[in-house]
């Protein structure tokens, strides 16, 4: 099924508010962080019509912190999925764990610790 102009309104109101989230409260500095034309964004938030290709769309998605192919999800009528964070090849121990969920981190420091006992799914 080809998605309605409804289904792209919404993924271009996603987009923009996804990139207000991100602290560009305006379009063109967002636009050129990113490296694209600002008349490109403005297609993609729905401020003016024209053609967007599927890899832009890919781009700027990526940009934003979605998934891979989460725009195409959304205009499925899916919310937007973040991209998984993974740090940088030289980043330090401790910027590393600035990655880990906080709730993974815990457990694993509770079991190292001897805190709680692993599970035998764990081992």
């Amino acid at each position: 099924m080809q998605p309605t102009s409804e289904d792209w309104q919404r993924l271009f109101g996603l987009i923009k508010r996804a990139r207000i989230a991100k602290g560009y409260p305006k379009r063109a500095p967002f636009s050129k962080a990113i490296g694209i034309n600002d008349s490109t964004m403005a297609i993609m938030e729905g401020a003016r019509p024209g053609p967007v290709s599927d890899d832009m769309l890919d781009f700027v998605t990526h940009q934003l912190g979605w998934g891979d192919g989460t725009w195409r999800s959304i205009l499925a009528n899916s919310k937007p999925v973040e991209a998984p964070r993974i740090p940088p090849t030289n980043a330090t121990p401790n910027e590393v764990v600035a990655y880990i969920d906080t709730e993974v981190l815990i457990q694993e420091l509770a079991k190292r610790t001897g805190v709680i006992q692993p599970s035998s799914e764990d081992e």
